[in-house]
């Protein structure tokens, strides 16, 4: 009965073990297999799961490949679904991998297409001038003495297109041109909206980089490092928007804290002494 029992638990061991060493070789190799796919390759894959802004793609390991919507095609995509169907077999490129997140990014467009906004991405990046530190507290040092001095913001002064983004264009100017004992260069901000008195629907359709523009400081703020400009005179610039008035309106409030005072509701009896209280008179309703 004792060698039965250990001839059982000799062979238990013998039979678990293998699975196991088989399992963890199997899941490791998948993985480091990642490390093999090669940026630009082409590559058959599987639609596994459809998401709103892409879809995963079972390319043959563990970490399904991210196929953005984006990069479906060379033109507008606004549904994943217009595009693709899960269970759908198609041929991506790798565009990037990354094996220490198990991460893997490819793309249905073409190889044109893929540079173009490389390419573009790249140009977004070298728009903003890069400053050294020494420039940067040189500038703040500046922006710190306008913001101290009276300057005249109906002044316009020349200045540099330095770059250019969506939201605007970045002008150098120099401060000397601002007021008297000033000096240095800072960069300012045109808004779009400050452009042109007119619509603008893009900065690159009113100045380019390198152009040299007519400007005038608008407000400094030294403690933040900016400067607002404006390529609109000040004679013609749009009367500032109203602030809309909450719901329910503030007049009311807002008269009882200026009478109340700095005070405030310690000081309301001697308020409400000095209002002109309404007159109220009783009287008798007769009612059938």
């Amino acid at each position: 009965m004792s060698a039965g029992v250990e001839a059982e638990g000799e062979a238990a061991p013998a039979e678990v073990a293998p699975a196991v060493e088989e399992a963890v070789p199997e899941e490791v190799a998948s993985l480091e297999g990642i490390a093999d796919l090669e940026v630009g390759t082409s590559i058959a894959g599987t639609v596994k799961t459809i998401t709103a802004y892409g879809a995963f793609i079972n390319v043959g390991y563990s970490t399904d490949a991210l196929l953005h919507i984006s990069r479906m095609s060379d033109t507008f995509v606004s549904d994943v679904n217009d595009i693709l169907k899960v269970g759908q077999e198609i041929e991506v490129r790798v565009m990037s991998v990354d094996t220490a997140k198990g991460q893997v990014a490819v793309t249905m467009r073409s190889e044109e297409k893929e540079a173009e906004f490389e390419e573009g991405r790249s140009n977004k990046r070298k728009t903003r001038p890069q400053r050294s530190g020494g420039d940067r507290a040189a500038q703040n040092k500046s922006m710190s003495a306008m913001a101290a001095a009276k300057f005249d913001d109906e002044k316009m002064i020349e200045g540099e297109v330095v770059s250019i983004l969506d939201f605007g264009a970045f002008v150098r100017i120099d401060t000397s041109q601002v007021g008297e004992g000033l000096s240095g260069e800072v960069d300012g901000l045109v808004h779009i909206s400050a452009l042109s008195k007119d619509r603008v629907d893009s900065v690159a359709s009113v100045c380019n980089i390198g152009d040299k523009v007519q400007v005038r400081v608008k407000e400094v703020d030294g403690d933040a490092g900016k400067v607002s400009l404006s390529m609109i005179s000040k004679a013609d610039e749009p009367p500032p928007r109203e602030k809309r008035q909450s719901r329910g309106g503030n007049d009311g409030k807002r008269e009882w804290r200026d009478q109340l005072g700095d005070k405030g509701e310690t000081n309301w009896k001697k308020v409400m002494t000095d209002m002109e209280q309404p007159e109220f008179k009783n009287s008798f309703i007769l009612t059938k």
